[in-house]
């Protein structure tokens, strides 16, 4: 309120924002450490490479399926706005067969988890089954194969790139680029202002030391 210089009685639900605010926060301090799905996608447009994107136009949505590209309206005979480009799929493998993961997958939907009442292990949440199954099967990489991630696997694969134009993730990179460039000018000119500073400075010392 401080920041935005507003009085507290022209905001008409003020008692309704703080209160579920204050909920929220008082279930984090009682439950500190939290499991939950993320509700918040943060876009790091710095992260993205502006040039390849604003030359191939890349933004997240434009990587597109064939049944995406058939049911779109520009979807014709002599297209021009479908681009396949290569990209390299880098992924990590457990140690684990897939013979010792199918054993070790038997073997615990076998067992009773013990907790506050005794439960077979297919009773519980789906989430719960894949951790435990998770960190059984890495226990088991440790102990057999003195490792648990095998050595990182490439592949080259293909993807289409819908060219049509989407404004808003161009013009964000556009914007980034110009603040950038305009941050950059300033920063020059400030360095070049200091320096022209500095000379003047020294050079009226010099002169001070002369007339003496």
């Amino acid at each position: 309120m401080r920041t935005s210089k507003m009085d507290v009685e022209s905001v008409s639900n003020y008692v309704e924002v703080k209160n579920a605010i204050m909920e929220k926060l008082i279930a984090l301090r009682d439950e500190p450490t939290r499991e939950e799905s993320p509700l918040i996608y943060h876009l790091d447009a710095a992260a993205m490479y502006p040039n390849i994107i604003l030359t191939n136009r890349l933004p997240p949505p434009s990587i597109v399926t064939d049944e995406v590209c058939t049911a779109c309206d520009f979807n014709r005979p002599g297209k021009t706005c479908l681009r396949n480009l290569e990209w390299i799929w880098r992924g990590e493998t457990y140690t684990a067969k897939r013979s010792d993961c199918y054993h070790i997958k038997r073997q615990i939907e076998s067992e009773f988890v013990d907790g506050l009442t005794s439960k077979p292990f297919l009773d519980l949440p789906k989430v719960d089954q894949q951790l435990r199954l998770k960190d059984r099967l890495k226990k088991y990489c440790q102990k057999a194969y003195k490792r648990v991630l095998d050595k990182p696997v490439t592949e080259t694969r293909e993807a289409g790139i819908c060219m049509r134009k989407n404004p808003f993730y161009v013009d964000t990179v556009r914007s980034m680029e110009k603040g950038s460039c305009q941050k950059q000018k300033h920063m020059r000119e400030c360095a070049l202002t200091t320096l022209d500073s500095w000379v003047a400075a020294t050079h009226l010392d010099k002169m001070k030391k002369i007339s003496e």
